[in-house]
């Protein structure tokens, strides 16, 4: 399901306007239509997510997908100011379902949600980070430093880690910081692998202390540099797997970081030519990330965790 453009302001109301449903199994089975007509790196459709967990994978994708689209869609068919006032009326909504845990709601989004919420107790401040994000893409400035850079991940890619790690009841600090490594890695890899899309945009995320040092944006050496950089992300995350005791869960996350780190390598070989075209992934080329996943989950098994000592 994709919801029309001038639809998406329905969808920030605690009502749900013309989207409003009357039982739970209808709000995550609308949650489940949004999530599965999208393409996107995050694994809601991925067999190796367990059945019973999968509604709440939709639930969480279709808030984030929405407020997306509210920020992206609304500021290009309206204006700025309005996508703005819609994602505030979303926050809005978001607050509502946690002040008020028993009573009738018929957002399909925000009923569903509630429901993920409450059984995995997940801390409000993980989705408003998301909304915060989705508020600096409307108000778009060049990023000075690359720890604003990371900043901006901090709120717009490490809440998905997050999220997977209480879903799996794999949630900790040590995991949550590794987990952070490389959901901002994998967030810097989006960025250069659309270079040449976001530039025609006027938008660019590559930090100003770096593009700065060069003569002219399109330059190997500062392409290299950011590349080291996100790869050092990677490879500081991938400790994660030897934490996760979920062997599903470890597989999925194992993919994920291999298909990261692939594409990296992709954005590394066509040099200067990423400001020009994207890196394409072919059918052949899952085999070659399914074959890395495998070493990755070789290299790092899963530590023995032995029981107090009485």
């Amino acid at each position: 399901m994709v919801i029309e453009k001038n639809q998406l302001e329905e969808l920030a109301k605690i009502s749900g306007g013309i989207f409003a449903v009357k039982g739970i199994d209808e709000a995550f089975d609308f949650c489940k239509k949004i999530a599965l007509g999208h393409y996107e790196n995050f694994p809601v459709g991925s067999i190796l997510i367990s059945k019973k967990l999968r509604k709440h994978f939709f639930s969480i994708y279709a808030f984030a997908r929405i407020a997306d689209d509210i920020a992206d869609e609304l500021s290009k068919i309206k204006t700025k100011e309005i996508a703005l006032q819609v994602l505030d009326e979303f926050n809005s909504s978001l607050n509502w379902i946690y002040d008020n845990k028993d009573a009738t709601v018929t957002n399909p989004i925000f009923f569903a949600l509630r429901e993920t919420i409450h059984t995995f107790n997940i801390p409000k401040k993980t989705f408003e980070k998301l909304i915060i994000a989705f508020k600096s893409d409307i108000n778009f400035t060049p990023y000075k430093t690359f720890q604003d850079v990371l900043d901006y991940c901090d709120n717009s890619a490490n809440p998905i880690g997050e999220l997977l790690l209480r879903l799996h009841n794999e949630y900790n600090e040590e995991n949550l910081i590794l987990s952070n490594y490389i959901c901002s890695g994998l967030q810097l890899i989006n960025f250069w692998q659309d270079l040449s899309i976001d530039l025609k945009r006027n938008r660019s995320y590559i930090p100003l202390e770096i593009s700065q040092k060069y003569v002219k944006l399109e330059d190997n050496e500062m392409l290299k540099e950011l590349i080291v950089f996100t790869r050092e992300m990677m490879k500081k995350g991938e400790k994660l797997l030897q934490n996760i005791s979920n062997f599903r869960f470890r597989v999925e996350l194992a993919m994920i970081i291999s298909g990261g780190n692939f594409v990296l390598k992709e954005i590394e070989k066509l040099e200067k030519n990423i400001f020009e075209k994207r890196p394409k992934i072919r059918k052949n080329d899952l085999i070659k990330i399914f074959y890395n996943a495998i070493v990755l989950l070789i290299d790092y098994p899963v530590k023995l965790r032995l029981p107090p000592l009485l």
